[in-house]
């Protein structure tokens, strides 16, 4: 497969295509003024180029770097070894030429330019005519809080800041002074000495920018396609997409991702990728509220399968990928009819390995990251469903060739939507129409059969193990079936952020309480985990006013979530003559907010709503008739204990209320 890029980054060229189309359509009678600025090494130059190639003869480029102070000067003076600090430049005279150009009085204006070759400025090298109606001028410090800086800086209508982590940066200064003929010791002092010192002064002024421009932090013409992602939504692309990320960063190129849609609400994925080709900003946030915005370069295409389904299947098949994640929700792996316009992922999954073993691609790894207890399992189960059963050939040479290893993954990711956009601008100046915010908090537990190989996942902090089990049920029945705890008694009670949750002192001991007394008894040893501060981390995660993460969200497509989440808690504490009144709670919480919303005439969010709203008028004739429905209830239906209190739970929740309901909850934990 050859490199799905070539010559200068897709992302690149329509981010700047992006801007250039931008700054043309405001462009008035007024000439405009652009400042870009940014650390040493952070590809200003480049992008400053690149961006008046776009714009075209009505754009000319004023660099800072044209008013160095002469080397025979900087000798003199005692500064040869401080060049490119901000006292080795003719500030006042830099300001000056920009406040001619902003007169913009019909006249020519000639500035200098800085020759790296020569390490010297020339004199008059740059004419800036009366039709140059956009100038852009890149420097260092045009943001230095400085009264021989201000000049400059007073020139312009805005002051754009590149960005690079600082790893990145110090890396290509290196590089570049071993370009100039350092050796690379010598090259490694000079960087640590002058230019990261530098770099270090001009990282103070990145809050004064207009806008801040993340850079991608390696060449993404390079990054070759080894992952296709089915389901690309918001979780991957806080997740795995990072892990990725940081392996093509380390210098393996052979890991770009290829993010496939399959349903028409993918059409916006489409859209986002489009725009800045696979960049997109991660706004992450700690529980104490603090936000770090970076970029994520590591998706290099996308496909939009209801359009392209043979391009996908056909990437399957390819020998270069070697891994196929997935993400389709816990319902997607069963087969079902799909929505109009939507292909059903698993089914492309079944095509794609099919061709490949005719095609003789190899060997693959399907790495499902759904939160399912042996999502492996259910992914190979899944996908030999689709299979034709008299395809012996076909199984014979998925067992053989094809590894389906279980994986916990653990990120809070709420759904994108347009107050992120605002929010990114406002706060943090940065501009992205395609953004995913997160916590902080970042874990991915995988086992590892990897059959066609593997990145170095362990690098980049993937925790690799030999049986993923007990993470998984430490995940789904701590974190996920805790979301539904909240969730669906929350929504009864009014409330509707899940950090609302734990700042109401009953719901916070109803959720605690859940996490003591009813899932973690259900749990064997974790090794390296302890289940105790594991909880109290999840309560602080679940805190976090920042994430913005809705109880509305939680209750998504609940039956498959009560299913793979609450279900099993339940049945192991029955099995143990433990107590269950919690997760009866949940599930009658569950059946009652959905009464309540199709008696409102509200639409269910929820893939199986025939099914639930079948429950519902079930329930109707019959007490506990709801249970019957579903065939993952049936053990819990069939149980008189946990029947009951379903019943009783249902009518307090709907003569008294959620919150009555929740302290009756706590009440009961107490008794011996």
């Amino acid at each position: 497969m050859k490199n799905l890029d070539s010559g200068r980054d897709r992302g690149v060229v329509a981010e700047v295509a992006s801007i250039a189309s931008e700054l043309r359509s405001n462009l008035g009678s007024s000439r405009v003024m652009i400042g870009i600025a940014g650390p040493p090494g952070v590809g200003k130059s480049t992008f400053t180029e690149a961006l008046a190639n776009e714009l075209g003869p009505v754009c000319a480029v004023v660099p800072m770097d044209g008013f160095h102070l002469s080397n025979d000067v900087l000798t003199e003076k005692g500064m040869r070894g401080e060049k490119g600090a901000p006292h080795t430049f003719d500030a006042l005279g830099y300001g000056a030429i920009l406040e001619r150009i902003k007169k913009d009085d019909g006249s020519t204006v000639f500035a200098p330019v800085f020759d790296r070759d020569l390490e010297q400025a020339i004199a008059s090298a740059i004419e800036v005519r009366p039709e140059h109606r956009i100038i852009l001028t890149e420097g260092n410090y045009l943001l230095l809080d400085d009264s021989m800086w201000s000049i400059a800086r007073n020139q312009l209508d805005e002051v754009w800041y590149l960005e690079l982590p600082r790893r990145v940066r110090r890396k290509r200064l290196v590089e570049r002074r071993i370009g100039y003929g350092d050796s690379k010791s010598d090259a490694e002092r000079w960087v640590d000495r002058v230019d990261m010192p530098n770099a270090d002064v001009v990282d103070k002024t990145a809050l004064h920018a207009d806008r801040r421009i993340l850079r991608p932090k390696y060449d993404r013409d390079l990054a070759k396609p080894g992952v296709v992602h089915l389901g690309l939504g918001g979780f991957h692309r806080s997740h795995q997409a990072v892990y990725f990320d940081r392996i093509l960063e380390s210098g393996d190129m052979d890991w770009g991702i290829v993010g496939v849609g399959a349903r028409e609400v993918d059409r916006e994925n489409q859209r986002g990728f489009e725009e800045r080709s696979g960049m997109y900003t991660l706004l992450t946030v700690a529980t104490d509220g603090t936000e770090k915005v970076q970029q994520i370069d590591s998706l290099i295409d996308y496909k939009f399968a209801p359009e392209r389904q043979d391009e996908v299947i056909e990437l399957i098949a390819d020998p270069e990928i070697r891994i196929v994640t997935v993400t389709v929700t816990e319902g997607g792996y069963e087969a079902q009819d799909t929505e109009m316009g939507d292909v059903d992922a698993i089914s492309l999954l079944a095509d794609g390995l099919r061709a490949r073993m005719i095609g003789g691609g190899g060997p693959i790894a399907v790495v499902s990251c759904d939160n399912l207890q042996g999502n492996g399992a259910i992914a190979k189960h899944a996908v030999l469903a689709r299979a034709n059963s008299l395809d012996g050939e076909f199984i014979s040479w998925l067992n053989q060739n094809v590894s389906f290893p279980s994986s916990m993954v653990d990120r809070i990711t709420p759904r994108p939507d347009k107050s992120l956009v605002t929010h990114l601008r406002a706060t943090h100046r940065v501009w992205d129409s395609w953004p995913v915010r997160s916590e902080e908090f970042l874990q991915w537990v995988l086992e590892d059969r990897f059959p066609a190989g593997r990145p170095d996942l362990e690098a980049v902090g993937v925790q690799m193990v030999a049986d993923v089990r007990p993470y998984e049920s430490m995940k789904l029945r701590l974190l996920n079936a805790s979301h539904q705890v909240m969730a669906h008694l929350g929504l009864l009670a009014g409330i509707d952020w899940v950090h609302q949750t734990t700042e109401d002192p009953e719901f916070q001991l109803l959720l605690e309480t859940y996490m003591k007394r009813e899932a973690a008894p259900t749990l064997k040893e974790v090794e390296g985990i302890d289940i105790p501060d594991y909880c109290a981390e999840l309560m602080r995660r679940f805190s976090s006013r920042a994430v913005q993460d809705t109880l509305e969200r939680q209750v998504a497509d609940a039956s498959e979530r009560i299913r793979a989440f609450v279900v099993p808690v339940a049945r192991d504490q029955l099995s143990m003559g433990g107590p269950v009144d919690i997760t009866s709670l949940t599930v009658a919480a569950w059946s009652v907010l959905a009464q309540q919303r199709l008696e409102a005439n509200e639409a269910l969010p929820d893939q199986n709503s025939d099914l639930v709203e079948k429950a519902v008028f079930a329930e109707r004739a019959k007490d506990g008739a709801f249970l019957d429905e579903f065939s993952f209830l049936e053990d819990l239906a069939s149980d008189s204990r946990f029947r009951d209190a379903f019943v009783s739970w249902r009518e307090m929740l709907i003569a008294h209320g959620a919150r009555s309901a929740v302290s009756k909850a706590i009440r009961l934990s107490r008794t011996p």
